[in-house]
C-alpha cells in the first residue's frame, strides 16, 4: 500500500454506482485521528481508515471508539499532550471530511479491494476554527477600516 493509499470501510450492500450517485445526496468519507503520546515532543497523530457517511449518518458513532482512546491515552504527552488531546477530540467529533478527494479518486477496483489510492489532492487546508475566522475577520475589518486596503 503506497502512502497515498487508504484502507475504506464500505457497507456491503452499496454498488460502486449507487456509491458515486449518493455523493450527490450528501454522503461522504471521513477519518478519525488517535494520538500517541511523547514526553516533551508533540503527540504523533495516526490517521483512521475511512469511514463512509450517508447524508443522514451522524460521524459520532465512529468517533466515540477514537475519542475514548485519546482521552486515556493522548494527554499524556506532557506539555503538548493536553492541547493537543482536546483539539483532537473535538475535532474528531464531526470528522475529517476528504469527500471531494476520495470521490475523485475512487475506482471501481478500489471499491472492490476497499482502498482508495488518491491520486489528486483537492482539500489541502483544514477548515478554519471558530475563534481563528472571527479574528482573521477582525483584523481584515481593521485594515479595511485603516485604509491599508
Amino acid at each position: 500500500m503506497s502512502t497515498n493509499s487508504f484502507p475504506i470501510e464500505i457497507p456491503e450492500n452499496i454498488s460502486f454506482t449507487d456509491l458515486i450517485e449518493s455523493q450527490k445526496t450528501g454522503a461522504r468519507f471521513v477519518f478519525y485521528y488517535t494520538l500517541f503520546p511523547l514526553p516533551w515532543f508533540q503527540p504523533v497523530k495516526r490517521m483512521s481508515k475511512l469511514y463512509y457517511l450517508k447524508s443522514d449518518e451522524s460521524p459520532v458513532k465512529h468517533s466515540k471508539k477514537f475519542n475514548i482512546l485519546n482521552r486515556i491515552w493522548g494527554w499524556w504527552g506532557i506539555p503538548f499532550g493536553p492541547s493537543v488531546c482536546y483539539s483532537t477530540i473535538k475535532n474528531n467529533k464531526s470528522g475529517n471530511d476528504i469527500s471531494i478527494d476520495v470521490f475523485a479518486s475512487l475506482t471501481e477496483s478500489d471499491f472492490k479491494n476497499r482502498i482508495v489510492t488518491i491520486l489528486k489532492i483537492n482539500d489541502v487546508f483544514a477548515p478554519l476554527e471558530k475563534d481563528i475566522l472571527n479574528e482573521i475577520k477582525k483584523a481584515l475589518i481593521y485594515i479595511k477600516i485603516k485604509g491599508a486596503i
